[in-house]
């Protein structure tokens, strides 16, 4: 929501970040839910002349407008809401990650980039950031750690703890593993070769929509670090990968959401 906040300013509207406390919101003239507990639909809880809704659980939600970016979604998942705006050319990705300089694709992998989502409490980043140290001794693990993610890093991994987002630490990256979520979105948007993996049920899409355009590798858990090292030896796939992935995701999405909202 931070960047669909920060595309309505750079078009010249202000916003206001609220947090769903299960209470009603005061009325307004615009409101875009974005919650996988409440409906958006549920008028009695938001009170709004338009009423939009970031959604890709297919709830079939009756507002005017729903956001939903995974790849391979269609207007069919959305049918009760009066404007449906699906698919990945309005992922909500910041948009200033156009704008980051990023490491180039056609040289050696050295810095790989590991984040499994903020509630990692499996410590499926943990597992797959402690067999790359073996599979590449000679490369720079780094794993993210969410707000609610285990605290445990591996030996010679590289934490990273981050309140302002993760572009810069995407854009330097070689290779990126990562969950299929806003985070994926994001390594497409910067043209990363992408290994993705399922840690929710709701990513399942994201992940589908981008391996079927090859714009991401998908990966079981147990196998990422082995599509990882497979990835990392090969040169000609990561610049194919990239590619696609910038194709996909070209980060002017929570734009073109902003002004379909004003």
């Amino acid at each position: 929501m931070e960047a669909l906040a920060d595309a309505l300013k750079i078009i010249g509207f202000e916003s206001v970040l609220l947090p769903i406390d299960g209470e009603p919101t005061a009325p307004a003239d615009v409101a875009v839910v974005d919650s996988y507990i409440y409906r958006a639909d549920d008028t009695k809880r938001f009170r709004a002349e338009t009423i939009a809704a970031v959604d890709d659980l297919s709830r079939n939600l009756a507002v005017a407008i729903v956001v939903d970016p995974a790849p391979g979604a269609t207007v069919k998942f959305h049918a009760a809401a009066h404007h449906a705006l699906t698919g990945p050319e309005y992922a909500l990705v910041d948009p200033k990650l156009v704008d980051i300089q990023r490491a180039p694709v056609e040289g050696a992998v050295t810095r790989i980039l590991v984040t499994t989502g903020g509630t990692d409490v499996d410590g499926y980043g943990y597992a797959i950031a402690h067999d790359l140290t073996k599979l590449l001794p000679s490369a720079t693990i780094s794993l993210v750690m969410g707000p609610w993610s285990s605290d445990q890093v591996p030996r010679q991994v590289n934490p990273i703890r981050t309140s302002s987002g993760l572009g810069n630490e995407l854009a330097i990256s070689d290779l990126v593993v990562t969950a299929g979520g806003v985070t994926m979105l994001e390594s497409l948007a910067l043209g990363r070769p992408t290994v993705a993996v399922l840690t929710a049920e709701n990513q399942q899409r994201y992940v589908e929509g981008a391996a079927a355009v090859n714009a991401v590798v998908p990966a079981s858990i147990d196998d990422a670090a082995l599509a990882a090292v497979t990835l990392a030896g090969n040169a000609d796939l990561r610049v194919e990968l990239a590619h696609r992935a910038a194709n996909l995701i070209d980060g002017r999405g929570a734009l073109r959401v902003a002004r379909a909202l004003t």
